[in-house]
């Protein structure tokens, strides 16, 4: 971590289970328990607005 009047930064490594090392880890593996990044559904389309 470094921390001088003014930006602040923090860098974290892991060793990944197939023994990668990732360092800084990549935030595609900084995700809260249970979320995926995934595309977007449209699970209904908007209603035509009549004019």
């Amino acid at each position: 971590m470094k921390e001088h009047g003014g930006g602040d930064s923090l860098a974290v490594r892991w060793l990944v289970p197939d023994g990668t090392d990732q360092a800084p880890i990549v935030l595609t593996n900084c995700l809260p328990y249970g979320v995926s990044f995934s595309a977007p559904v449209i699970a209904q389309h908007p209603a035509k607005h009549r004019q």
